[in-house]
């Protein structure tokens, strides 16, 4: 199973020198250092997810979840890319759901089933996150309820239906600043993200 914190960590900027970086949170000895919440954001990590949203937490599901979604029992295993994708498996590893607000999109998975594509056809602008608890144990990613968060991720690395965190993902606070930031990178995307 993947665990955020012990991720590794990928430096770099892009031609401009632009980066989004985040403090690094210190964790204690047994969570190591959480990799989700300190990669530096430049328009190749831009290019590589699926999607880049400003979300808003607005709930929290309070009960551990088994990882059930639509009563499927699901876990996240890792594949030979060291990529996550999710897999149904019957020792589900538990987990908890947070509903989002999606506030902005920045980047949306060109895939018509994404979870989000499917969010923002119903005209919902709600998704669910769905966290392992043992990484929101170690606060990685660090997610409070009423905090808006920038988001990106690929669309293997959460159950059908919902948003999830694997080795890919980056979710950091949301500060203001950032906004004139990505819309660049969505302007310089146009011609360099190859998909």
């Amino acid at each position: 199973m993947y665990h955020p914190r012990k991720g590794v960590r990928d430096n770099g900027q892009d031609e401009d020198g632009d980066t989004i970086e985040e403090e690094e949170v210190e964790s204690d000895l047994k969570c190591g250092k959480c990799r989700i919440g300190t990669k530096r954001l430049n328009l190749n990590k831009f290019c590589k997810r699926d999607y880049v949203i400003m979300a808003k937490v607005t709930a929290k599901d309070t009960k551990p979840d088994n990882g059930n979604l639509k009563s499927s029992s699901s876990s996240i295993t890792t594949n030979t890319n060291s990529q996550n994708s999710y897999s149904h498996s019957s020792d589900a590893t538990a987990v908890v759901k947070f509903t989002l607000s999606v506030q902005k999109v920045f980047k949306r998975s060109p895939s018509p089933g994404s979870p989000l594509s499917v969010a923002l056809r119903r005209s919902s602008q709600h998704v669910t996150l769905v966290v392992d608890v043992q990484d929101l144990e170690c606060r990685c990613p660090k997610i409070r309820v009423n905090k808006s968060y920038l988001i990106l991720g690929r669309d293997t690395e959460g159950p059908p239906g919902a948003l999830g965190i694997g080795p890919r993902s980056i979710v950091i606070e949301w500060r203001d600043e950032w906004h004139r930031r990505l819309r660049k990178f969505q302007r310089q995307a146009v011609h360099t993200c190859h998909h």
